[in-house]
């Protein structure tokens, strides 16, 4: 049976975790962030994918939902979550994905719009209550936003199912002229399997937590090494593969904006 690289570390992590308690040793490290040059075998096994769900849409979006005051130019504009998708020929079918998080990040693509604001709500699902709302500043500049929902906020239940939404809003005085894009995020258990993906080097746990079907998790833990190594090109064709593989092609080279990766960026390598 072959194994795939994080499987390996997976296993190391599992390991040490049932019999020694203690940290990864420094060699899984070092691999983690060694240079590995244009290898097309090594990029190969660089590959980051993740399942859609093979279950219904929770939510349909507009694909063309115009809304005039959004854009200088009064031409349409689509906020995209940053969630496994399908797309049919009028609509961006939204999928549920999972988390381990207490507080997980959300993110969303946002194109050249006038809004300057938008409001965020997060609301629990099963039991129709509202958990969380703050209207936020938004950069000012398209592409990728990443929202954390503060550690003051309610702590999302094992088991519960919530649905997110961010409002631009692109003219206060007329809600029908907002734009909405919404999410749906399902707290999971962390099983003694999922709790040692914490143990690996950082550079492993997207993939990990991809393998687990754990969306939220893998395109966070993902950002964050974006956000540190902007100009990384592993870490660029990671974050393009994780985006495409969930269907999420238009906008997998845009730039995480909230941390300033570049757009398009020129793959370099970076020691």
């Amino acid at each position: 049976m072959n194994f795939t690289p994080f499987q390996k570390t997976l296993a190391i992590a599992l390991l040490l975790k049932f019999t020694l308690g203690t940290n990864l040793p420094a060699y899984a490290q070092d691999r983690a962030i060694a240079p590995l040059g244009n290898d097309p075998i090594l990029l190969a096994q660089s590959r980051l994918r993740f399942r859609v769900p093979d279950v219904r849409a929770s939510l349909n979006l507009q694909a063309a939902a115009a809304r005039w005051k959004c854009r200088p130019d009064a031409q349409p504009i689509t906020v995209i979550p940053l969630v496994p998708i399908t797309r049919s020929e009028d609509y961006i079918h939204i999928y549920p994905a999972t988390t381990l998080a207490t507080h997980p990040q959300i993110f969303v693509h946002i194109p050249e719009t006038n809004a300057q604001e938008a409001d965020f709500s997060l609301v629990n699902q099963d039991r129709q209550q509202p958990i969380y709302q703050q209207r936020i500043r938004l950069p000012g500049r398209p592409g990728v936003v990443q929202f954390s929902i503060p550690e003051t906020a309610p702590s999302l239940e094992v088991g519960q199912t919530y649905k997110w939404s961010m409002k631009l809003l692109c003219d206060p005085d007329d809600d029908r002229r907002n734009m909405m894009v919404e999410g749906i995020i399902q707290r999971v258990e962390a099983s003694e399997n999922l709790s040692a993906i914490a143990l690996l080097p950082d550079r492993d746990r997207p993939f990990a937590y991809a393998e687990a079907d754990i969306w939220y998790d893998a395109l966070s833990s993902l950002a964050q090494l974006r956000c540190t190594q902007p100009y990384h090109f592993l870490l660029a064709i990671d974050w393009n593969d994780l985006l495409r593989s969930v269907n999420l092609d238009a906008i997998a080279q845009e730039p995480l904006v909230t941390c300033n990766t570049p757009a398009n960026p020129t793959l370099t390598q970076q020691n």
